[in-house]
């Protein structure tokens, strides 16, 4: 068990696989860390280790470990928060130009982990129309799996326009919410929990972002971290743990996931046969697959960092209006945001910044970064706002 953990966390591999089995894995986990940094892959390895009918042996082929396998079993529900648009359109790209197992494979696990957003627990009227092309494209998944024929490049680009043309209202979805966490879905996750076990296996549920969500869905949610019931595992999972209720961090016991190694990065990345030296992250990866041009923003954030602390660069309302409308663009406006910190941070290294102003532009950044999804404020304004506001904490 844990193979694929083992690669990038062995530490923490081990220390959950020894919790497993001894009997003390706590029923509400955190698995906290940076983006990229494996927690999604060990809290669907250790739901695993829970289900398994051999006791966690290596290449078991039970039944429950088969289903996992190919990320088709019925006792997990995934609630996310993460950019599955970049993630699948990297799959999709890496599987037209490769078209080999590996790729196919990818391809059919990235997708996998989107459809396990919509177990049937979750449904709704409401929901239809989005449980309804889950289906229809998990339909597509079975038919692509058992293709054993090489594809062809024609057909690669058919099947995947297809499939993304199916998945289309999930990936829409999914550009909506900061978290498809809500009251209504925390109430049908306990109804679920309720009911008796599925075969003898652990239920367990893995919830992305917890810190996103509003106070409302966190208190409904709490209830059930409190009794969650005999077989259920509760795998909470968050880059920003300092955000999450005190009564929920109370109640579950953390393991934290330090950032993997960039060579290690690199050498995940080779088999997909990458061939820009740039590319050298996870994150990198996924967004220059899918299309992402990081050149295009330097030179306006780098202006943008420069009117910090040179305030006679000050950008004019029409140079700022241009840049707004470049980041408006984009699906990757938290990515951008990030680049921004990581200048600012630059900058202050360079003794351009001081501490004080560095801390409180990063502040205003990660802050306003949330609440403008929230408040549905359209990307233009919110930039341009928040430009103004940076300016003005400068030096108070």
């Amino acid at each position: 068990m844990f193979e694929k953990l083992k690669s990038t966390q062995p530490l923490i591999a081990s220390e959950i696989e020894e919790s497993i089995r001894s009997n003390t894995f706590s029923a509400s986990s955190l698995y906290c860390g940076n983006e990229y940094s494996s927690k999604m892959t060990a809290a669907i390895e250790t739901a695993k280790a829970l289900s398994c009918h051999e006791e966690g042996l290596k290449d078991c082929t039970c039944p429950s470990c088969v289903n996992f396998n190919n990320l088709t079993m019925q006792n997990v529900v995934i609630v996310s928060n993460r950019n599955y648009g970049t993630r699948i359109k990297a799959a999709v790209e890496r599987f037209i130009q490769l078209r080999s197992d590996f790729s196919k494979q990818y391809l059919i696990e990235t997708v996998r982990i989107l459809l396990l957003s919509y177990h049937s627990c979750l449904y709704t009227d409401k929901n239809k129309a989005l449980f309804t092309a889950a289906y229809n494209a998990n339909d597509m998944l079975i038919e692509f799996s058992y293709h054993k024929e090489p594809y062809k490049i024609n057909e690669a680009k058919r099947f995947t326009k297809s499939l993304l043309a199916t998945m289309k209202p999930l990936l829409d979805q999914d550009k909506k919410n900061l978290t498809n966490l809500s009251v209504d879905a925390v109430r049908n996750l306990q109804l679920w929990v309720g009911q008796t076990k599925i075969k003898d296996k652990a239920k367990v549920i893995i919830i992305e972002g917890i810190e996103k969500s509003n106070d409302s869905v966190r208190n409904s949610l709490l209830k059930i971290l409190e009794e969650p019931g005999e077989g259920t595992y509760f795998i909470l999972l968050s880059s920003n743990p300092g955000r999450i209720m005190k009564t929920i961090l109370s109640r579950v016991r953390r393991y934290y996931f330090p950032p993997i190694q960039k060579s290690l990065q690199i050498e995940m990345i080779r088999p997909f046969q990458i061939e820009d030296s740039s590319v050298d992250t996870f994150e990198k990866f996924f967004l220059s697959c899918g299309g992402f041009k990081e050149t295009e923003y330097e030179d306006y954030l780098n202006q943008i960092v420069e009117s910090f602390y040179d305030r006679s660069k000050e950008l004019s309302l029409e140079e700022i209006w241009k840049f707004c409308i470049l980041f408006d663009k984009t699906e990757q406006s938290d990515y951008i945001l990030k680049i921004l910190v990581d200048k600012i941070e630059r900058a202050f290294i360079e003794n351009k910044i001081s501490a004080t102003d560095a801390r409180a532009l990063v502040k205003i950044i990660n802050e306003d970064s949330i609440g403008y999804k929230v408040f549905n404020i359209s990307k233009k304004n919110f930039f341009e706002s928040l430009y103004r506001k940076l300016l003005g904490v400068i030096g108070d």
